[in-house]
């Protein structure tokens, strides 16, 4: 599982709290991660920047101060709010990891934090009330996929002390998985996987045994 927030510690999570002005139980729509005042915000995914100002109110983005907002490949939106200064400008490209911002507490902030927030959809008014848990949809939607299975490594069988490896390596033709199924089935050995009998009965053609 990829750790998106590694650099920051969390102060608030998603969902239900206390409204730290109004103590009104209510919805928090994202998420409050710290680094230090004044440090340098970077994007956690790439998308194209569809807002970079201070946020009026009716704009979606009310009370967030200084936001940045970016829309992703699949149509939702990140938005990096409260920001003290603001690095890029709408309808610009970002990749992951790309300075978008510096941490800071414009807008109605308590203190100097990043409050992150995922929409589902960019429009009306920038998605408002479309929000998602954060870390859910980045670890569906973003997480590295899993390296594909690796072919079958050939069983140590050795036939009159040598490999079918080390054999065709001895001989410079190439080992890998995928030509030693071809070189057997050259030699009338359907469906190879590379099995210790399957190894043996091969080197045994190739050497005239």
């Amino acid at each position: 599982m990829v750790n998106w927030f590694k650099d920051y510690r969390q102060t608030s999570a998603y969902g239900m709290r206390k409204d730290p002005f109004t103590g009104v139980l209510r919805k928090h729509t994202g998420i409050d991660l710290v680094k230090t005042n004044n440090k340098n915000i970077l994007a956690f995914v790439p998308g194209t920047v569809t807002f970079a100002n201070f946020a009026q109110n009716g704009t979606g983005f009310g009370g967030f101060g200084n936001v940045v907002a970016i829309r992703d490949s699949r149509g939702a939106l990140h938005c990096y709010c409260h920001l003290a200064l603001i690095r890029v400008k709408t309808g610009q490209t970002i990749q992951a990891g790309e300075i978008i911002g510096v941490e800071g507490a414009t807008g109605q902030a308590t203190g100097s934090h990043l409050h992150y927030e995922i929409r589902l959809k960019s429009s009306p008014n920038f998605g408002l009330s479309s929000d998602t848990e954060p870390r859910a949809y980045l670890n569906k939607h973003f997480a590295a996929p899993s390296p594909p299975p690796s072919p079958p490594s050939p069983p140590s069988t050795v036939y009159r002390g040598i490999s079918i490896v080390d054999y065709l390596k001895s001989i410079r033709v190439d080992s890998s998985f995928a030509n030693r199924k071809k070189i057997a089935a050259a030699n009338g050995i359907v469906n190879y996987t590379g099995t210790a009998s399957q190894n043996t009965q091969l080197l045994r053609k190739l050497r005239g045994f």
